[in-house]
Formats: structure tokens, sequence, C-alpha cells
């Protein structure tokens, strides 16, 4: 069957078939990937990184663990990253759970840096529960997930947690203390007030204005 209307009408159209048959070939491929992408209802790839204009407008969320239990029962640590400033902040929990996780944003971030505009996470289960995030859309406080193909996005806590496990393993030996709840006050000191070689400030001056060390 000839199609004799439209774009198919003239054979010559297709001239560049013989041409550029790999070319041809990635476009099926993207074709295709478009396609599931959107039967599957999944969201492209974050084109760029979040960048916020001003401190405590957008927060990275992410947890470390499980680490052996202390006396308090604590065996996670939740950490914020404040996306303008690199500001941390740690909580020691005793499960990984979307309760614990509120809680945390609520009276750790929101109640001293006040109202995000936006929470940055990773589909863990402790950021994946619709019904208890729900809350957040009430005070116009996005909530957004990192694209599992641009991981890049949520790097800022990412690389936080790696500073947290590498100074803890320094501090606690092979981190078999019982007592590594305790060492997360100077841990959070350090972060915050080390100084950032790409902005030769530290989080703590950014923020403050100040070092913050004597």
């Amino acid at each position: 069957m000839q199609v004799l209307s439209g774009l198919c009408g003239k054979s010559e159209n297709f001239a560049f078939l013989k041409i550029w048959p790999l070319q041809l070939r990635n476009l099926l491929i993207i074709a295709i990937f478009v396609t599931e992408l959107i039967r599957k209802k999944i969201k492209p790839p974050l084109g760029k990184n979040i960048v916020p204009e001003m401190p405590f407008l957008v927060w990275a969320l992410d947890g470390a663990g499980p680490f052996p239990i202390t006396s308090s029962g604590n065996r996670y640590v939740l950490v914020g990253v404040d996306l303008f400033s690199s500001l941390v902040v740690l909580k020691c929990i005793t499960a990984m759970n979307t309760e614990n996780t509120i809680k945390f944003l609520w009276e750790n971030i929101i109640a001293y840096y006040g109202l995000p505009e936006a929470v940055l996470t990773d589909h863990g289960s402790n950021f994946d529960n619709i019904e208890k995030w729900k809350m957040f859309s009430e005070i116009n406080c996005k909530k957004i997930y990192s694209s599992p193909y641009n991981p890049q996005c949520n790097g800022a806590s990412e690389n936080k947690v790696k500073i947290l496990k590498k100074m803890l393993s320094h501090s606690c030996g092979k981190l078999t203390q019982v007592d590594w709840d305790d060492k997360i006050p100077l841990i959070i000191l350090s972060m915050n007030s080390s100084l950032n070689t790409v902005r030769k400030f530290s989080s703590f001056t950014i923020v403050h204005g100040f070092s913050g060390k004597s």
C-alpha cells in the first residue's frame, strides 16, 4: 500500500533515510524512551540543579545509618542542608520513618530558620508518604523529589552524609562505640565552620556574618 498524499506522498521525502540510518535509529530510541516515560508517568530528568537566591528557601533532606545502637537508642542521623549557604542541621533518631523526619523538619529547621519554599528529598520511604507530607502544600512548601536520572540534584545532602560518616569513623574508630551520638554537636560545628574552597567562606559566615570561631 502506498501513501499518495501529505508528507509521505513523495518518495524523495524519505531519501534522507538512506543517508542517515544511524540518526534515524537514535531518533527511534529516543521516541521509545519518551513513550515509556509517558506510559509509566515518570517525570523526565531535571535539567538543572536547584539554586535558591536566598538562605533557607530550599532545604535538601537525607538520612545516614543504621549505626550501632547508642545508650539513648539512636541508630540513624537525619541530615538537612540549606542549598544556599550549605548550612548543615543534624539530628540523631531511633528510627528512620516519616514521623521522625517531619518532626525534624518542624522542630530543627522550620522553628529556627522559617518556612522554606521547597524541600528536596530522594524517594526513601520516610520521604515518600504522601498523606503525611501533604500538610506542606497547605503552607505553600513544595515537595521536590530528586530525579533518579539526575542524582546530583540532591548532591548537597549526599555529600554531607559522606562527610558525616567519615567524621564519625575518625572520632569513633570503627563506629563500634555506643556513644557516637555524643559527637554530633561537634561535627555540626565543624561542618558549618569549615571553609568552603569554592565560596571562600564557611556556611556559618554566610548565614551569620562572622566565622563562629574564637
